[in-house]
């Protein structure tokens, strides 16, 4: 996240992979709830990118008829709105169960936005640099606007949406993966798992070349090694004549 040297490509095949990984999660049924930059695990793989999406603490299915748990302990610069005002409610008396609605995959759409806003920062800035300015309600909007200010239309228009202050106004991840902005990443993975290939196709040429050369190089040895031992023979055959012939 704090590279700004990474390549454009890069970071759209990071982009893909996060909203891929999170998609793949909502399919099961399964809401994360504490989706932040440190519960994405990356590891460069032959070919392409792996991510893998880790801490599961706090995730709920929110397929399951029973209500979702309440939810404490989320990082306030990831968390949505809904979970900090719930945070205010239990505060003022309210039961831990009415101040903390049923968040489900809604609020990880939200955490996913927060993520692809400082990771799309030209210099990968986060929307709320601190949990104080993330717990100010009022002066949220301000900060969106200014993080999204720093992005390029397309990148606002949908971290816009997904950061939408009400729940269901934001969009569900498999329409996110239909976003251009995330699909354009497809096209880098695909190129560089292309690239990966002709590398290796590459390596594989080349190492059967040096094999090549070290067995030409073993036969010109085995040669040079024969042809100076007839040499040899030559030479001390050429000496006992001449010896032979000084002694009569």
């Amino acid at each position: 996240m704090r590279q700004e040297s990474a390549t454009k490509g890069e970071v759209d095949a990071v982009t893909t992979c996060v909203c891929s990984a999170v998609a793949a999660l909502h399919a099961a049924g399964v809401a994360h709830r504490d989706i932040k930059p440190q519960q994405f695990c990356f590891k460069a793989r032959s070919p392409g990118l792996q991510v893998k999406l880790i801490d599961f603490d706090l995730a709920a299915n929110f397929k399951d008829p029973a209500p979702l748990p309440p939810l404490q302990g989320l990082t306030p610069a990831f968390a949505p709105p809904e979970a900090l005002q719930g945070e205010l409610l239990l505060l003022g008396g309210a039961p831990l169960g009415e101040a903390f609605p049923a968040l489900g995959p809604e609020a990880d759409v939200y955490a996913v936005g927060l993520v692809l806003a400082q990771l799309r920062h030209p210099h990968r800035r986060p929307v709320f640099a601190t949990d104080a300015q993330a717990r100010d309600l009022p002066s949220r909007p301000q900060a969106l606007a200014l993080a999204l200010a720093a992005l390029s239309a397309e990148e606002a228009l949908l971290l816009g949406a997904m950061l939408a202050e009400a729940p269901n106004a934001r969009p569900r991840m498999p329409a996110v993966l239909l976003d251009p902005l995330v699909s354009a990443g497809k096209d880098s993975l695909v190129r560089s798992v292309k690239a990966e290939r002709g590398r290796a196709d590459q390596a594989g040429q080349l190492r059967g070349q040096l094999r090549e050369l070290q067995d030409g190089l073993e036969l010109l040895g085995l040669k040079v090694e024969s042809e100076a031992e007839g040499v040899k023979v030559t030479v001390t055959k050429g000496n006992a004549e001449v010896v032979g012939a000084l002694k009569e």
